[in-house]
């Protein structure tokens, strides 16, 4: 994706990630909403990835993660009511 991110972050999630030598980890990540002006075609992970367009409503019916389904939800809200995006 090509565009503007904000300075600030929306929001964090934790989620636990397997690494390769079979330890576990719980990293922190922030969310920077992004003003998308253009995707790309072909990018590096395009053959262990999907893109695709969703509402906040779809994209939180495919997630797993509980914190990130309550910044979806956020999201959506704000997008519902028209809200300005911080």
């Amino acid at each position: 994706m090509i565009g503007r991110a904000k300075k600030k972050p929306f929001g964090e999630f934790l989620y636990d990630k397997l690494m390769q030598d079979g330890s576990g980890a719980r990293p922190v990540v922030a969310v920077f909403l992004l003003e998308v002006r253009r995707s790309r075609k072909r990018f590096p992970e395009m053959a262990e990835r999907d893109s695709v367009w969703l509402t906040p409503a779809e994209a939180n019916r495919r997630v797993d993660e509980p914190d990130v389904e309550r910044l979806l939800l956020k999201f959506g809200r704000m997008v519902e009511r028209g809200r300005r995006l911080p």
